[in-house]
């Protein structure tokens, strides 16, 4: 549930997600949803797994 709507916002296709890594929009999103506490679970381990997938600044 949290990917399709996840998906659906960001408009992508599951397989162009899996395929690349997190976009700087995707990762922002995600940031959010960590630091705000009033998301689940899902919703954080969502946000964690795009994060974990984003291109580090330090490289």
């Amino acid at each position: 549930m949290v990917l399709s709507r996840f998906l659906t916002l960001f408009n992508k296709k599951k397989e162009d997600i899996m395929a690349k890594k997190t976009s700087r929009r995707a990762a922002t999103a995600a940031s959010k949803v960590l630091r705000d506490g009033r998301t689940g679970k899902a919703s954080k381990t969502a946000a964690g797994s795009a994060l974990s997938q984003r291109e580090s600044k330090r490289n």
